[in-house]
């Protein structure tokens, strides 16, 4: 994970994201296999239906990587002025709502995310 490399390094980040509201949607792979079994379970309750799988807070791209570095133990170098070096978003966050009261699932917290892929990457 480049961000994580980064944030040991001392790299300045960039935190301006485009002309929404700066707010995203992440996703633990764990928790799309849990949701992909849910919909096998229940098909006649999800057929035909759109379900975002994603975590349920939203935090900005700069909450997302203070996250980070207070998981990995280091102090952010931010820079608000550089475009952040991730995904473009376009719309905002997604919301899981859908997913929330058609499945049997409950996604994971986007800190227990955090802390399972900082703990994969080291």
């Amino acid at each position: 994970m480049r961000l994580q490399q980064d944030l040991i390094k001392g790299t300045a980040i960039g935190t301006k994201v485009g002309a929404t509201s700066g707010r995203i949607s992440l996703v633990d792979a764990r928790d799309v296999t849990s949701a992909i079994i849910a919909v096998l379970r229940a098909p006649q309750k999800t057929n035909g239906r759109t379900l975002h799988i994603a975590c349920s807070e939203t935090p900005t791209f700069e909450e997302y990587v203070r996250l980070v570095a207070g998981t990995l133990g280091v102090e952010p170098v931010l820079d608000a002025h550089r475009e952040a070096d991730m995904v473009t978003v376009d719309i905002g966050p997604i919301s899981n709502g859908a997913a929330l009261s058609t499945l049997e699932w409950i996604p994971s917290s986007l800190a227990s995310t955090v802390q399972h892929v900082v703990e994969w990457y080291r």
